[in-house]
């Protein structure tokens, strides 16, 4: 080989190896920026919460502390009251049930129905325990554990049960906290797998990845609900009602109307629960509540926290009246009782 040839391969080799650093240097610097991002990232979501994701997770606090009944997690609602039957243990007693509707959410805790209550009655010397186990983001499950843990030892005399559309929310625990789960569908590792991974490799990132586990939860399907969820009216919610009547305690039921049309035309349509469930509720003489037709002169904007389903401080005085009204016919109290 001639010189001049050797030369021209070194010359060749040398540039070779320059362009492999470059495009080596280069890929440094792009995994360097894609691991920067995404470790931006991961501090973003960590730090910066995130107020639209598609279903309803609580986790378990100090202040408000997740356990288990059954295999259903439950946890305390933002005001109960149960103090007044060690004050009182020989006055009335009346439990309420529900989810953010009877808990009150977004409403100071001392304009809540249930706090507007026991002022009324104490200041016409009624002695009755106003008992409130509503919490937000309740389930039937999760109302039905619920009374199942505290209405044989408060024994309550009177029972007001709400019905609402969350009543299909279905917990589970995962890492100390509740996830309603019940419109995703779950791998076989028990989370939700919007990427397809092998279950371990999802359920690693999903537990130690703020980043993906928020990505996941947000790009994973959700199923709509199907006539299972009917099951609740004409087999599941009988049954708990049946529960609490063997226990003593009257009850009624309360279905509450959504407040984005007006109290008539929830008056006027029929909804699945009540095909499903007024005719139970009617043969076994439990009553229904229904909120509609005492609110039907109100104008359900004025008394409306969210075109949801949420009373403002307004409304929920509404609520306190008809609840009073109710509690004194169905209990026969009187002012001045003892």
């Amino acid at each position: 080989m001639q010189p001049s040839s050797r030369a021209t391969d070194a010359k060749r080799e040398s540039g070779h190896r320059r362009e492999a650093k470059v495009w080596a240097r280069a890929l440094g610097r792009l995994v360097w920026m894609l691991a920067a991002t995404l470790a931006t990232a991961e501090l973003l979501v960590r730090f910066v919460p995130i107020h639209a994701m598609p279903l309803q997770i609580v986790r378990s606090t100090d202040a408000r502390p997740i356990r288990l009944v059954e295999g259903v997690p439950i946890w305390p609602g933002p005001e109960e009251g149960t103090e007044c039957i060690a004050r009182h243990p020989a006055a009335p007693r009346v439990a309420f049930y529900g989810d953010s509707i009877f808990a009150g959410s977004g409403v100071d805790l001392e304009r809540t129905f249930a706090a507007l209550l026991r002022a009324r009655f104490a200041s016409e010397r009624i002695d009755v325990c106003i008992v409130n186990h509503a919490s937000p983001g309740f389930g039937f499950t999760s109302k039905r554990a619920t009374a199942r843990t505290t209405i044989p030892t408060e024994h309550p005399n009177l029972v007001y049960w709400e019905l609402w559309g969350n009543d299909v929310a279905d917990y589970t625990m995962r890492d100390g906290a509740a996830y309603n789960f019940t419109r995703i569908p779950l791998d076989e590792a028990g989370y939700p797998n919007a990427f397809d991974w092998p279950p371990t490799v999802n359920r690693a990132l999903f537990r130690t990845s703020r980043l993906y586990w928020t990505i996941d939860l947000l790009v994973v399907p959700h199923d709509a609900y199907d006539a299972s969820a009917m099951h609740l009216y004409d087999r599941d919610v009988p049954a708990a009602i049946e529960e609490i009547l063997r226990s003593g305690a009257k009850t009624v039921l309360v279905p509450c109307p959504p407040l984005d049309v007006p109290f008539a035309r929830s008056i006027a349509r029929r909804d699945d629960w009540e095909e499903a469930l007024r005719p139970w509720a009617e043969s076994h003489s439990v009553p229904i509540l229904e909120l509609e037709r005492a609110l039907v002169r109100e104008d359900y904007r004025a008394i409306r926290l969210d075109p949801c389903c949420h009373y403002n401080a307004r409304g929920h005085a509404r609520l306190a009246e008809i609840f009073y009204e109710d509690i004194v016919a169905r209990l026969d109290l009187r002012r001045g009782d003892r």
